[in-house]
């Protein structure tokens, strides 16, 4: 990827299995929701700019809530 603002390397628990890259504030936002679900809210929402990557927060975001159970 020629974006340096992305991230190279994640471990496992922050590499989409797609293999795609997550940016920086996307990861961020993906760790806030987890944060916010883990806390109890059941309600979510993720509100970001046109071509933020949007559908890859949320992919990831139900990627790993399945993945976990």
């Amino acid at each position: 990827m020629s974006d340096p603002s992305a991230c190279a390397v994640f471990d496992s628990a922050h590499a989409p299995r797609s293999g795609l890259v997550l940016r920086p504030y996307q990861l961020a936002v993906i760790q806030a929701a987890e944060m916010h679900i883990a806390e109890g809210r059941q309600r979510v929402l993720i509100v970001a700019p046109t071509g933020s990557g949007k559908t890859v927060i949320a992919a990831e975001i139900i990627r790993r809530m399945v993945s976990r159970g």
